[in-house]
């Protein structure tokens, strides 16, 4: 009897920290998308599948590379806490990269995924947490193609808006022309 007590116990304690962790992360993604600061980033061209997720858009971002200073000591693979900025015409880049926590909540963590020498100057290339743009299935494959045929097209332009708290990343939606990719499509299948 005292085992069958210390299982059910043992049991409802798992239950109740798998629960805990669960909505601990969505409550961390649903305070992000409310509260966090707005952040567009540029996409560059590249209908994959994610068993967990689902579908997603595959997202390539510009403007991902920094030049490091010379006190800067490099690993690839290494996390590192990266600064935002915004330039004039309202997009975000990545201005520093630091291995101690900023004193700012505009900073992403990312990894170096390598370096290499440009004009002499060491400039590091990074991997970011915000390369896919998961959606409902039947859409994946059309925006899929609707963000390619952007990309291929000067004329238009595609970028992402991030929301970001506590350098915490979530993507909020996939613009191509300044029009959501939902209503994008919508407007294509209407013409």
């Amino acid at each position: 009897m005292k085992n069958k007590k210390t299982i059910i116990a043992s049991f409802i304690i798992v239950a109740v920290i798998q629960i805990f962790t669960s909505a601990s992360i969505i409550y961390k993604y649903e305070d992000t998308l409310i509260t966090g600061n707005v952040y567009k980033f540029k996409t560059a061209p590249v209908d994959p599948y994610d068993a967990f997720r689902g579908r997603y858009v595959s997202l390539n971002l510009e403007n991902i590379e920094v030049k490091l200073n010379k006190n800067f000591k490099e690993i690839t693979g290494q996390k590192v806490y990266s600064t935002i900025k915004k330039n004039k015409d309202g997009f975000s880049f990545i201005d520093n990269l630091s291995i101690q926590k900023p004193n700012t909540d505009d900073y992403i963590i990312t990894t170096i995924q390598s370096i290499q020498k440009i004009n002499d100057k060491d400039v590091a290339f990074l991997s970011l947490p915000i390369d896919r743009y998961y959606m409902e299935e039947d859409l994946a494959p059309q925006a899929e193609r609707a963000y390619s045929d952007a990309n291929s097209n000067s004329k238009k332009n595609s970028y992402i808006s991030v929301r970001i708290k506590s350098g915490f990343p979530v993507i909020e939606d996939l613009y191509i022309d300044d029009i959501p990719i939902k209503e994008y499509i919508n407007k294509k299948q209407v013409k």
